[in-house]
């Protein structure tokens, strides 16, 4: 899945779990440049 994704975008892409980001700092820099991505 990864790799179709990254296929399909062009792009390195890093899957992250919300729940497992504990330094505050890089939760913050991740969610100002995030992609939500949704699968039906």
């Amino acid at each position: 899945m990864l790799h179709q994704l990254q296929e399909s975008v062009e792009k390195e892409v890093d899957l992250v779990s919300s729940k497992s980001l504990k330094n505050p700092v890089l939760r913050e820099e991740i969610n100002r440049t995030k992609i939500d991505l949704y699968r039906a």
